[in-house]
């Protein structure tokens, strides 16, 4: 029996029949709604695959869909509901009613040509009020301000304030709620679902991908909350292990929708064509004081459709004459030549390490194509594309009931990040960093010397670095990578101290984690990335480490390790094995600091001071742990591991 009260449906494509409530039906009658049908979710991709004309329209109301199942699957929602609206009979109703509309309200504010003006805003912040852009945000604040969606959205639980804080996680109060924003905005959230499975489809690359067991494989893991809180545990959603292969088959398709369909080559120049041209656009109505420029950024969120867009950009779109804009040309299919393409696997380390600073600075992209242009003489376009990683930060419950830690009388399920979980999600994070490239485009086909252009591409990359790097270190500020590096760095050196030519390993990822928490805050320079992470384990500083060894910087080693105290029911004491990874610079790593400003060494040299300080300890650590009984040297290492940390050092091994 479902738990709420369907009167329509509507027939769909991927996920085939899909019922609607009343109150859903409304909100997609709304004008706000009904511009998502002439939207395209892929923007120019039709230009090579025929089938990607679907729209943010039917995306937005299937992952309306996948999220209705998931949270329907998910073992003590129910519990939880009516723990915290208590006396609502309708509680778990409520709910489930709550995630629907917000997943079917995701996208409203997204503008024309899927994420292309996006991309303008993020390059050019110049050109939006305040400079940081997102489209969840508008549409959070456009939910609030619309006129018939605060008519429809007027309930207790299930109103436009709510649903509002709710896509931006800001919504406190009901505790039950809040943490499925994850299925909303998550690292296998249902728009991801949606999008890769929906994608796929239309361009004709379909993917095995079954919604019901997709639905399966989330948990709910519980800890203990507050003693003053109104609310008894924490809850937190996780991946079960035996539906590991679930994820990697959703993260797989994921990798071959961005790899084969989003940086296709003729997809890809369309939309970078595009982009040019919406700048060009708005930066010409900013200028025009005849323009509300305000007024028309709310029209493109709010109104616009591609069709609206193409309008604006071309005049009539029926006209006769040529365009001679880039991005016009671009969407009637004529779109510029590559003249190259260098991808990452096959460049030096160091190259491909400050290749990476591109990655988020677009000031530095901008930079950097004007400083082409100029050399060559010629309009060109440098594209600095990157095949975006998987999403890491969803956690794997390791025997939910089958395992316990030994704690008291508490029992607890071991987690473990995805991550670490499955060598196929680490081969596509692999695969994600060595397949991203550099690329040119142009206009025309120029004579020039493929050769000179690359060592051209090089030098620009390499002055952006030195510079961004020089500014940083003047204002006291370092990136998350020259920071690990360095403290890699002095741990090598220090090697050299205990035993000659010895080589030494920050041991586990957690450990190396907490130990540069802790060491930025005993130096002058600010690494915000670092001092912000407040988990115990965080998967954008296990990413960082791998990345610096897809790069080769360091060396990464699998190391198998056993937690004590696990027990399995009627069973005799056992020992569970995990892989522990290690790390330690390389002879590359080695050249590449060498080449940082000279300040930063005060950050090495500080740490070998103290660790040379210290030397005995880990002497005694490392040397004389093979030569005690092994009744006795669990014992002995563990007190180390104790001083190491209470002297804020960090734990190593051979």
């Amino acid at each position: 029996m479902e738990p709420l009260k369907f009167v329509d449906f509507i027939y769909d494509p991927v996920w085939k029949y899909i019922p609607i409530t009343e109150i859903e039906k409304e909100i997609i009658n709304t004008d706000i709604f009904k511009r998502l049908r002439n939207i395209r979710q892929m923007s120019l991709a039709y230009i090579t695959f025929s089938g990607a004309t679907h729209t943010r329209y039917e995306h937005s109301i299937g992952t309306m869909h996948v999220a209705y199942k998931i949270a329907k699957k998910i073992e003590k929602l129910k519990r939880y509901a009516d723990f915290i609206i208590e006396g609502d009979e309708k509680s778990y109703e409520t709910t489930l009613q709550f995630i629907r509309i917000a997943a079917l309200l995701h996208d409203l504010g997204h503008p024309p040509f899927s994420h292309t003006v996006e991309w303008v805003f993020q390059r050019y912040p110049n050109l939006y009020p305040g400079g940081k852009y997102s489209h969840d945000i508008y549409t959070s604040n456009l939910i609030k301000e619309n006129s018939e969606l605060k008519k429809l959205l007027n309930h207790k639980i299930i109103n436009y304030t709510n649903i509002s804080k709710f896509l931006v996680g800001e919504l406190k109060k009901y505790k039950h709620i809040s943490i499925l924003h994850k299925l909303i905005d998550g690292d296998l959230d249902c728009d991801k679902v949606d999008y890769i499975v929906r994608d796929n489809y239309h361009c004709g690359l379909p993917v095995n991908i079954d919604i019901d067991l997709i639905a399966d494989s989330f948990v709910l893991k519980e800890t203990k909350g507050k003693k003053d809180s109104d609310f008894p545990v924490n809850i937190a959603i996780q991946l079960k292990l035996d539906k590991i292969n679930i994820a990697e088959n959703l993260l797989n398709s994921r990798y071959q929708l961005i790899s084969t369909i989003q940086y296709d080559k003729k997809n890809r120049i369309a939309n970078y064509m595009l982009m040019n041209a919406m700048k060009d656009f708005l930066l010409k109505c900013k200028k025009n004081a005849t323009i509300d420029y305000t007024k028309l950024l709310a029209n493109i969120h709010e109104e616009w459709t591609d069709f609206d867009a193409y309008c604006k950009l071309y005049g009539n779109p029926r006209g006769n004459k040529k365009p001679n804009n880039i991005g016009l040309q671009a969407i009637q299919g004529n779109i510029a030549n590559e003249i190259l393409q260098v991808k990452m696997k096959f460049l030096d380390p160091i190259i491909k390490n400050n290749y990476f600073l591109f990655e988020k600075e677009y000031p530095c992209r901008i930079r950097a194509e004007n400083m082409l242009i100029k050399d060559q003489k010629m309009d060109l376009m440098l594209d600095f594309s990157f095949i975006s990683p998987p999403p890491l930060t969803l956690s794997v419950t390791y025997y939910e009931n089958r395992l316990n830690l030994i704690d008291g009388d508490e029992r607890k399920p071991i987690s473990s990040s995805v991550l670490n979980a499955s060598n196929i999600i680490k081969g596509i994070l692999k695969d994600s960093i060595q397949n991203s490239f550099i690329a040119v485009y142009s206009n025309t086909n120029p004579k020039i010397s493929t050769n000179q252009l690359i060592e051209k591409i090089y030098g620009i990359i390499d002055k952006e670095n030195i510079d961004y790097r020089k500014t940083l270190c003047d204002n006291n500020e370092i990136l998350p990578c020259d920071f690990i590096l360095l403290i890699l760095s002095a741990l090598r050196d220090f090697g050299k101290e205990i035993v000659e030519h010895i080589r030494l390993w920050a041991t586990g990822v957690v450990n190396l984690q907490e130990f540069a928490i802790s060491f930025i805050k005993d130096i002058d320079f600010k690494c915000e990335k670092i001092s912000s992470i407040e988990s115990k384990y965080s998967s954008y500083f296990d990413v960082l480490l791998n990345k610096l060894t897809f790069l080769g910087l360091i060396d990464q080693r699998v190391k198998s390790t056993s937690l004590p105290g696990i027990t399995l029911p009627e069973e005799e004491k056992v020992r569970i094995y995990f892989e522990r990874l290690d790390h330690c610079l390389n002879y590359i790593g080695k050249k590449y600091i060498r080449k940082i400003p000279t300040k930063y060494l005060e950050i090495k040299n500080k740490l070998l001071d103290r660790l040379i300080k210290n030397k005995d300890l880990y002497t005694d650590y490392i040397v004389k742990r093979d030569k005690l009984p092994k009744e006795e040297r669990s014992q002995f290492l563990n007190s180390c591991r104790n001083k190491m940390k209470d002297k804020k050092l960090p734990i190593l091994s051979v």
